[in-house]
C-alpha cells in the first residue's frame, strides 16, 4: 500500500518529504513512467528501514576487517559450492574440523550470514559482497594464472532477445529499463534484500543487475583481462561472452573500487 508524501514548495522549487524509512538512505532516483505515474527507487539491496547505532557500528566493523588467509580459503571453498547447495548440512560434510571453526569466525565478523527463507528453511550461507575484492583482487588472479574456464563462458552466452527478468534467472545478469527494473524487483524481493542480487544505473540510463554468485564467478576472468587498459568489447571478444555481461560485472566492480573506467568503455584494474 502506498505512502502519501507531502510536497513542500520553497524558493520556486518543489521538495518531497519522504517517509521515515528513507532517513538512512543517502540517494534515490525518481523516474516518470507515464502521465500521473512515477517511480522512486533506491539502489538495489539497500535497506530502507531505520538502522540502529549498534547495526551501524557492526557494519563499519565488518567493512574495515580483512580476512586472514585461513578465512580466505574457507570463503573460496564456500564459493565453489553452488548457492542452493550451501546449506549447513552440506557444508559440514565438505569442511574439516578446523575449517568449521573458521566458518564460525566468519559469521561473527559478518563476512557471511545464514540466510533463511521459505525455500531454505535450514538456511543457506550467503557471502558479504564487501569482501569480493579481497578474494578476487588483481594479485589473486595473477597468481592463479588459469585460463578462462568453459563453464562461465557458456553461462554468459544466451539468447540476447530474452527479457531482462528471465535473463537474470538464466544468465545471471540483466540489462534493462526502469520498467524492466520493476519486474525484477517484484520477482526477486527477498534476494535483493539479502544482497544476493545487486544492480545500479549506468550513465546511459540503463540498469545493470546481476546475481552476486555470477559476479563472483566472472570477476576473476574479467579482472585477469585488465592487465592493461582494455575496452568492454575487447574483453568480451577475448572471453567469448556478451559485451553486456562484461559491462554489467564491470559496473559493479567499479562501484566496489576494484576497477576503474579510464575513459568511456575502457577499464583497468586498480
Amino acid at each position: 500500500m502506498g505512502s502519501r508524501m507531502r510536497i513542500i514548495k520553497k524558493d520556486g522549487k518543489a521538495y518531497l518529504e519522504l517517509p521515515e524509512e528513507f532517513y538512512s538512505i543517502n540517494s534515490a532516483e525518481f523516474f516518470r513512467l507515464r502521465d500521473g505515474y512515477y517511480l522512486l527507487t533506491v539502489p538495489l539491496g539497500v535497506k530502507t528501514e531505520a538502522v540502529s547505532k549498534q547495526e551501524k557500528h557492526e557494519a563499519v566493523k565488518a567493512s574495515i576487517q580483512i580476512p586472514t588467509e585461513a578465512e580466505k580459503k574457507v570463503l573460496k571453498r564456500l564459493l565453489s559450492i553452488k548457492f542452493q547447495n550451501r546449506i549447513p548440512s552440506n557444508v559440514d560434510k565438505v569442511l574439516t574440523a578446523e575449517e568449521k571453526k573458521v566458518l564460525k569466525e566468519l559469521e561473527e565478523k559478518r563476512f557471511i550470514n545464514l540466510f533463511r527463507g521459505r525455500k531454505y528453511p535450514e538456511g543457506v550461507y550467503n557471502i558479504n559482497d564487501r569482501i569480493y575484492s579481497t578474494l578476487y583482487g588483481k594479485k589473486t588472479v595473477t597468481q592463479k594464472k588459469e585460463p578462462a574456464k568453459a563453464e562461465p563462458v557458456k553461462a554468459a552466452k544466451k539468447d540476447a532477445k530474452t527479457d531482462p527478468a528471465s535473463s537474470l534467472d538464466k544468465n545471471g545478469y540483466a540489462v534493462g529499463t526502469s520498467r524492466d527494473l520493476r519486474d525484477i524487483i517484484d520477482k526477486n524481493k527477498t534476494a535483493i534484500k539479502s544482497g544476493k542480487i545487486k544492480g545500479l544505473k549506468g550513465f546511459d540510463g540503463r540498469f545493470y543487475i546481476a546475481r552476486m554468485d555470477y559476479v563472483s564467478k566472472m570477476s576473476p576472468l574479467i579482472i585477469a583481462q585488465l592487465d592493461k587498459e582494455r575496452s568492454i568489447d575487447e574483453v568480451a571478444e577475448n572471453l567469448k561472452i556478451e559485451p553486456d555481461a562484461v559491462r554489467t560485472v564491470l559496473h559493479i566492480l567499479a562501484e566496489a573500487g576494484d576497477v576503474i573506467e579510464k575513459r568511456k568503455g575502457v577499464y583497468a584494474a586498480v
